[in-house]
């Protein structure tokens, strides 16, 4: 689906003067001029076919309008944001996610991670606790990762609770519980056989 968007720099203008409720303000932040900012919402204004401003003597007030506006505007640009940031972030440091079943995360792993990213703190760590990584007991032949993509690209890491047979994964065991019948083993995503 296409949309039809106005200006992104429009929108960043509008959020900034909305927030400060002053194109003077708003000015200073986006180091432009308050001409500037005053074109472009009324530029935007003209857009949508609606004011987004009650401009009073010395002050600015959102019509309602505008007040609905804000918050999705808002919410649109964070997301710009963290999207940039978080492409910048992977690319120049790594990231990693690890998919493992609740009870060893709660148990184990969470204990050993601040260990680890103050060792490596060039790695975003994400972390994803799923009891699909936990093999059935009568499952008779273990043949995949059953709910869980391994070729996706954004899981590097599993920690599986089951047998260790698993297509497709190189696996590790860590250990072996003294009081069940599996393992725990770790697979990595893109990993050989």
């Amino acid at each position: 689906m296409t949309y039809r968007l106005p200006p992104l720099n429009s929108l960043r203008a509008f959020e900034v003067a909305a927030r400060h409720l002053s194109f003077k303000d708003a000015s200073e932040e986006l180091a432009v001029t308050p001409t500037a900012i005053s074109h472009q919402i009324r530029g935007l204004e003209e857009y949508l076919g609606f004011p987004l401003f009650h401009r009073l003597t010395r002050a600015l007030e959102l019509t309602r309008q505008g007040r609905a506006m804000l918050p999705k505007v808002r919410e649109g640009l964070e997301c710009f944001a963290a999207a940039i940031e978080s492409t910048r972030f992977h690319e120049a440091a790594g990231r990693l996610l690890i998919t493992t079943p609740p009870a060893f995360a709660s148990r184990w792993l969470i204990r050993h991670l601040p260990a680890f990213t103050a060792e490596h703190p060039e790695i975003q760590l994400h972390m994803a606790a799923s009891v699909d990584t936990i093999d059935a007991h009568d499952a008779s032949g273990i043949s995949g990762l059953e709910g869980i993509d391994v070729r996706d690209d954004e899981t590097e890491l599993f920690i599986r609770f089951g047998r260790g047979q698993y297509d497709g994964c190189r696996v590790d065991r860590l250990f072996v519980p003294a009081y069940a019948w599996c393992a725990v083993h770790v697979c990595c995503s893109g990993c050989g056989p």
